[in-house]
């Protein structure tokens, strides 16, 4: 019924960002071979994780919604079943929304760790732009 399998999704862009490769970077600020494997090593490990997370939560949310459809579509709906079906049903969308920020910002962490110090600077430097990117795991693509 309620499909967040995608939640992941971030994890998998950051993956895409460290294969795609632009002309533009600084030299000696490019990431290298190695620095590009192991951040698709990073991001397949995070995105695997992420997956397993993601399909428990969809299996939680998924049976909460259809006990609130059984109790609608009950002869007599059950208002107090309801109210606590639907925070219940809340706290697991919440729960979901949260583990996909986590998991984005835990992929934006360990794709700083194989940064050289140069490279952290071009991408400081090019966050202080006005109407820069915000979003670091985009904001790497300069140095491709």
């Amino acid at each position: 019924m309620f499909k967040f399998c995608r939640i992941y999704l971030p994890v998998c862009l950051l993956a895409g960002t460290v294969l795609c490769a632009q002309d533009g970077a600084p030299k000696g600020s490019t990431l290298t071979a190695e620095q590009k494997q192991a951040l698709l090593q990073r991001a397949q490990a995070l995105e695997s994780e992420a997956k397993a997370q993601t399909e428990k939560q969809n299996v939680k949310i998924a049976e909460i919604a259809k006990n609130i459809d059984r109790n609608l579509l009950s002869g007599q709906p059950n208002e107090e079943l309801d109210r606590k079906l639907s925070a219940d049903f809340a706290t697991e969308v919440t729960t979901l929304v949260n583990a996909a920020i986590q998991a984005k910002l835990t992929a934006v962490r360990e794709m700083v760790k194989v940064l050289t110090p140069d490279q952290k600077a071009v991408l400081l430097v090019e966050l202080e732009k006005p109407g820069a990117n915000p979003d670091l795991a985009e904001l790497v693509k300069v140095l491709k």
